[in-house]
């Protein structure tokens, strides 16, 4: 199915280490969940970093705010060997660059789009028995680009001549999509806000199991009870992080609701690796043992 918008002037906003044994809930032979469309991912995004190589990389950025390290929970779950695979529409890492616009809604509203700029987002799996009560990082970005709207966002991709990134992340395409895109004719300033002037997402999407659920109004229409709609978050590829291993995990696990704010310091002193010690102890968990080994970065 294919949709086309009409684009139209938009100016966005851009810009210590374990090592433990896996457990062995993530060895359960759950059936993988697969929502990513198969798109081309770019080569600046790294993947799978160890925790020393990511505590360096992230040592090395100039600039850190105080409150920089906003951490929620995502839609995660586990395929036989551990590894970690999608169960909803947000985070979205199709298209070469990692999106954050159908999840954490209240999150996402907290600051105003030109705000958002600078800021990192971790997101973790959830407390549950499926990953042994045990909290891994699935992705760590710093926010590049925020857009008030799925209108702005997709204007402002095909302005600067990214339409297959919104290609890759349409939800009228794609089950895993995190965009939506208007119907054409329907580019109002009201609008922009309402679902009824956006395309549909696929039935099978996250937010749209059968033609019944309507449960993707709350993307285009959120409001919190400040009045704050939720920005709409693309990654600065060149500090974004995506993990597919159970990798890296925190030092204190537990329930979270909502979303916490704290510091990058405090971020790293709260993360450990969950490597295993030996390579044949990766191998048994179902993990490359030259994923074990120490060397460059990994990418997508």
């Amino acid at each position: 199915m294919n949709r086309t918008v009409t684009a139209s002037p938009l100016v966005g906003v851009t810009l210590p280490s374990e090592s433990g044994r896996l457990p062995e809930a993530l060895l359960a032979g759950t059936r993988p969940i697969e929502l990513q469309a198969p798109h081309a991912r770019s080569s600046r995004i790294h993947c799978d970093l160890d925790f020393e190589a990511l505590a360096a990389h992230i040592g090395n950025h100039p600039m850190h705010r105080a409150d920089d390290v906003f951490i929620h929970v995502v839609n995660a779950s586990t395929s036989p060997g551990g590894h970690l695979t999608q169960s909803g529409a947000g985070p979205n890492f199709d298209g070469g660059l990692i999106s954050l616009c159908s999840c954490s809604h209240g999150m996402r509203a907290t600051l105003d789009p030109q705000d958002w700029p600078g800021r990192w987002i971790a997101g973790f799996t959830s407390y549950t028995g499926e990953f042994g009560h045990q909290q891994y990082l699935r992705y760590l970005m710093r926010v590049g680009e925020a857009y008030a709207s799925h209108h702005e966002l997709a204007t402002a991709l095909i302005g600067s001549g990214r339409s297959d990134v919104l290609d890759a992340k349409d939800a009228s395409r794609h089950a895993s999509g995190d965009i939506w895109r208007m119907k054409p004719g329907s580019v109002t300033q009201t609008g922009h806000w309402r679902a009824s002037t956006y395309c549909r997402p696929v039935i099978g999407h996250a937010h749209r199991e059968d033609i019944d659920d309507e449960t993707w109004h709350k993307d285009i229409e959120y409001v919190d009870r400040y009045g704050r709609r939720p920005a709409l978050l693309i990654g600065d590829p060149g500090w974004s992080f995506v993990w597919n291993q159970p990798f890296i995990c925190k030092t204190d696990p537990g329930p979270l609701r909502g979303h916490r704010r704290i510091s990058v310091k405090a971020l790293l002193t709260h993360l450990r690796s969950s490597l295993p010690e030996r390579a044949e102890d990766a191998v048994l968990l179902g993990i490359a043992s030259s994923s074990v080994q120490p060397g460059p970065d990994r990418e997508i």
